[in-house]
C-alpha cells in the first residue's frame, strides 16, 4: 500500500471514530480510532520523504492532542448531520473537512470509492470511462453548458461565480491533476464537507451529446465535471437529478454567497435597485421560470422550469442560457417589461461586503401535534445598542430535504420572552417560504427585543445562520417566558350537566350557565405585588376564557357559588383555543376559573407565571365528605320537604338547590329559598326568607349541633311544576329519607 492510499485510510478510520463519537457511540469510536492509529504506527518512516513526513506529522498530532475526539455542541451537529438519508435503503456519509493545520486538511486524502449503479436520465444509455484530466486551466470556464442532465440551476452558479473569480473552482477539488480519485470541498448542512469522486464518468455513443458539463470554446475542459458529479450525488439523484436553484447552488460552490429567492414582481424596481450593486460584484444574480404552456414557452423563446445567468443590466436584461440546443440561443436579452415572463429572482450577496460578524447552529424541527403558537421553536432576538442594527437569519434546509413550507414571524416583545398567544404583541414581520434556502431581512431598533417564531410543517434539519454587526458574541437564542413557571395542569373538561351535581365536576360552561361554578377553579395567593401571567390553551375549535376573582382568604379551598362580576379583576371575551392574560396583583387571595363557552368535553392545560413566588392550589369541588344527591318534581307544589338524619354532633353541612334541571340559560328559574326545622319539635334552626334566582342556584351553610331528624323545607315563589335537584354534603355520616 502506498503512502498517499494508507494516509487516506487513516483519514477514513478518523472520520469514522468521530462520527461515533458524536452520536455516543463509544465502542465503535474506540475501535476506529484504534485500527486508525495502528495504520498511522506501520508506515515506515525512514522511506518517507520530507513532505510526507510532514503531513503524517500533522495527522498524528491532531489526534495525540484530541485523543477521545472532544467535541463543542456545535461540532457535535456538524458531525451528526454527516448522514444522508435518501431512502431506506440508500444512507450516505459526508464528513465535515477536517483541519489538520494551516496547509493540510481531510480533503487532500481522497478515499477509494465504489460507485456502482449511478442512475442516468431516462431513456439514456452509457458507459462509464475515466476522463483524461490534462487541462486544468480556466480557459472557457466562462462558456459552461449543459445537455442530457438538467441540472441547469448548478451549471448557472458556476457561470455566475466565474464572473468573480473563475480559479476559485480549483479549491474545491484535489488533486489538481490526473487522478483515479478526487475529492470534492462543497457547503451543504451546515459546514463544508468532504465528497469522494472517482474518475468514472458516462459516456454516451453520440458524440454530439453530453451527460457531463462541457464548455463551448474549450473541448479540453474536463475538471469541472468532477465537481458536478460530486453535486449530482450529494443531491441523491446522480444524474438523474431533478435540479435545485441557481441561488442555493452558488451557496453550495461558495458558502460566502448567501443566497436569496423572490418570487417576481410585476414592477421593475426589484432589478433596478440591485443593479449598482451587480456592477460592483456583491451580488449574483439569475432568474428562474416556472412550468409555461408549451405555446409560451415558443411565444416568448424561454425554456419551462429553467434557471438564466443574468451577465448585464443596462436599460436591457442580459441573460445566458446554459442549455445547448439548437432551437434556444445561448446569450439574449429582454427588456424590462418582460421579466414578468419569469417566477424567480435568484439573488446570492457578497456577505462579507455587509457584516463583520456570523454565528450559525443547527436544529431539529418537528412540527407539534398541537399546531397552536407556544408549541412552535422561538427565538430571541434583542438589540443592545443604541442604534438599529439589521440582521439577516438564513434558514438552511438540510440535504435531504422534504417538501416543506416554512412561516417565520419576528414579534415585537418585551425582552424577547416566548410569545404565548399569537395576538399577544405586534407581528413586525412574516415571511413563508417552501426554498430550500429562506433569507430573512430585518432592522431592529434601538434597544428593542424581538421573538421569532417559526413555524414548518414537517420535519426538517436547518441551519440557522445569523448575519450581524453588532458582535461576534450576539447570537438566536431559544426564546424563554418572560416570568418563571409557578404552576402548570393539563387535564380536561367534562361535559357537566346540573343534575350531575358538584362531585367530580370538571366543566360547567361560560357564566350564563348553571353549570358554571362546577369548572375548574384555583386558589392563587400573592403575598406582595406581582407581574402574573395566566394561559389557557384547549384545541379543536373550543373557545376558552379565564376569570379572576376578588377573594378572601377564609374561603381557601372552597368554589365559588356564583359568578360575582363586582369580584372580577377583569372580564374579557372568550378566546378560539387560546387566552393569555398579564396581570399586575397586589397582595391579596384569588379564585381563577378555567372554562370553555359551550359546556363540551375536551383537553386542556393551564399555566401561571410570575416573576415572584406565588401560591396556586386546585380547587377539589366538593360539598363534603359525605354527599347525597337527588332530583325531586315540584308536582304544581310551591313546596319541597326532605327528612334528614344527623348522626354524630357539630355535623357541618352544606346544602345546594337549584330550580331546574335545564342547562340553559334561556329556562325559566323560579326563586327560591330554604329553611332547616327540627323534625321534632318544628322550631326552625335557619329560617330564609329571601329569595334567590341566581342560575346558580341556592346554598345553606350550617352546623347542626346534636344528631337527630331534621327537615329541610325548599319553597320556590310560585307553584308549578319541573325539577328541583338538590345536593346535601356532610363531614359526618348521614341519611336522607327516602333516597
Amino acid at each position: 500500500m502506498s503512502f498517499e492510499s494508507r494516509l487516506s485510510l487513516a483519514v477514513e478510520l478518523l472520520e469514522k471514530s468521530i462520527w461515533n463519537t458524536s452520536i455516543s457511540n463509544e465502542g465503535d469510536a474506540k475501535k476506529s480510532g484504534k485500527a486508525c492509529i495502528n495504520v498511522l504506527n506501520s508506515t515506515r518512516i525512514e522511506s518517507l520523504t520530507s513532505e510526507q513526513k510532514l503531513k503524517l506529522a500533522a495527522v498524528s498530532n491532531f489526534i495525540l492532542e484530541n485523543p477521545r475526539h472532544k467535541l463543542t455542541a456545535s461540532e457535535k451537529s456538524l458531525w451528526i448531520c454527516s448522514k444522508l438519508v435518501y431512502s431506506p435503503t440508500k444512507v450516505e456519509y459526508y464528513f465535515p473537512i477536517i483541519t489538520f493545520n494551516d496547509k493540510l486538511t481531510s480533503r487532500h486524502f481522497p478515499s477509494m470509492v465504489q460507485e456502482d449503479n449511478l442512475r442516468l436520465p431516462a431513456n439514456a444509455v452509457a458507459i462509464f470511462k475515466s476522463l483524461v484530466f490534462e487541462d486544468w486551466s480556466t480557459n472557457g470556464i466562462h462558456e459552461l453548458c449543459q445537455d442530457l442532465v438538467d441540472n441547469c440551476s448548478f451549471v448557472s452558479a458556476m457561470l455566475s461565480l466565474a464572473r468573480i473569480d473563475p480559479t476559485y473552482f480549483l479549491t474545491l477539488v484535489h488533486p489538481n491533476h490526473n487522478s483515479e480519485y478526487y475529492t470534492v470541498r462543497l457547503y451543504f448542512n451546515g459546514t463544508f464537507r468532504r465528497i469522494n469522486v472517482k474518475n468514472s464518468f458516462p459516456q454516451v455513443s453520440d458524440r454530439a451529446r453530453n451527460l457531463t458539463v462541457k464548455s463551448v470554446s474549450n473541448e479540453d475542459l474536463h475538471w469541472p465535471a468532477i465537481i458536478e458529479k460530486a453535486y449530482l450525488i450529494v443531491l441523491g439523484g446522480d444524474y438523474d437529478t431533478s435540479g435545485s436553484n441557481l441561488a442555493l447552488d452558488v451557496f453550495m460552490l461558495n458558502k460566502h454567497w448567501v443566497p436569496e429567492v423572490l418570487p417576481i414582481k410585476y414592477d421593475t424596481q426589484q432589478l433596478t435597485m440591485l443593479a449598482p450593486l451587480f456592477h460592483q460584484k456583491e451580488v449574483l444574480l439569475g432568474l428562474g421560470t416556472a412550468k409555461m404552456s408549451e405555446a409560451l414557452s415558443t411565444k416568448t423563446g424561454l425554456i419551462s422550469q429553467h434557471d438564466y445567468v443574468i451577465e448585464d443590466i443596462t436599460d436591457r436584461i442580459h441573460l445566458r442560457n446554459t442549455w445547448t440546443s439548437e432551437t434556444s440561443q445561448r446569450q439574449f436579452s429582454i427588456s424590462m417589461e418582460h421579466l414578468t415572463y419569469f417566477s424567480y429572482l435568484y439573488i446570492n450577496w457578497d456577505i462579507s461586503k455587509m457584516f463583520k460578524y456570523t454565528a450559525s447552529t443547527i436544529r431539529v424541527f418537528q412540527p407539534p401535534q398541537i399546531k397552536q403558537i407556544h408549541h412552535f421553536p422561538q427565538y430571541s432576538l434583542c438589540n443592545p445598542n443604541s442604534v438599529s442594527e439589521e440582521v439577516w437569519i438564513l434558514l438552511e434546509c438540510h440535504i435531504p430535504s422534504p417538501e416543506f413550507n416554512v412561516t417565520s414571524e419576528i414579534y415585537e416583545t418585551d425582552v424577547g420572552e416566548q410569545v404565548m398567544m399569537a395576538n399577544q404583541y405586534n407581528c413586525a414581520f412574516k415571511n413563508t417560504s417552501n426554498s430550500q434556502v429562506t433569507l430573512l431581512k430585518f432592522n431592529m431598533l434601538p434597544k428593542a427585543s424581538y421573538t421569532m417564531v417559526l413555524h414548518f410543517n414537517q420535519t426538517v434539519k436547518v441551519s440557522m445562520h445569523l448575519f450581524n454587526n453588532i458582535s461576534s458574541q450576539f447570537n438566536i437564542k431559544k426564546a424563554q417566558s418572560k416570568y418563571p413557571l409557578r404552576f402548570s395542569e393539563t387535564s380536561s373538561w367534562s361535559t357537566h350537566q346540573l343534575e350531575d351535581g358538584v362531585e367530580g365536576a370538571r366543566g360547567g360552561g361560560n357564566w350564563s350557565m348553571p353549570t358554571y361554578i362546577y369548572n375548574p377553579q384555583f386558589d392563587l395567593v400573592v403575598e406582595n405585588d406581582t407581574q402574573v401571567d395566566l394561559a389557557l390553551y384547549s384545541e379543536h375549535g373550543i373557545n376558552v376564557n379565564i376569570d379572576v376573582f376578588h377573594s378572601d382568604r377564609s374561603d381557601a379551598g372552597s368554589s365559588i357559588r356564583l359568578f360575582d362580576p363586582s369580584k372580577l379583576i377583569f372580564q374579557d371575551k372568550y378566546s378560539h383555543e387560546c387566552q393569555v392574560q398579564s396581570l399586575s396583583l397586589s397582595s391579596g387571595t384569588y379564585k381563577v376559573v378555567v372554562s370553555n363557552y359551550e359546556n363540551i368535553a375536551g383537553d386542556y392545560s393551564f399555566h401561571v407565571f410570575a416573576n415572584a413566588d406565588i401560591s396556586v392550589k386546585q380547587i377539589i369541588p366538593s360539598l363534603g365528605f359525605f354527599l347525597r344527591r337527588s332530583v325531586l318534581q315540584w308536582n304544581q307544589s310551591n313546596r319541597i320537604k326532605v327528612y334528614f338524619d344527623i348522626e354524630a354532633y357539630n355535623s357541618k353541612m352544606t346544602i345546594h338547590m337549584n330550580a331546574t334541571g335545564s342547562n340553559s340559560s334561556s329556562a325559566y328559574r323560579p326563586p327560591i329559598r330554604g329553611s332547616i326545622f327540627d323534625s321534632k319539635t318544628l322550631s326552625g334552626i335557619l329560617l330564609n326568607e329571601e329569595w334567590c334566582d341566581l342560575p346558580y342556584g341556592n346554598f345553606i351553610d350550617i352546623t347542626l349541633k346534636s344528631p337527630g331528624r331534621y327537615v329541610l323545607l325548599v319553597e320556590r315563589f310560585e307553584q308549578g311544576s319541573g325539577n328541583c335537584m338538590i345536593q346535601i354534603g356532610c363531614n359526618n355520616q348521614f341519611t336522607v329519607v327516602g333516597w
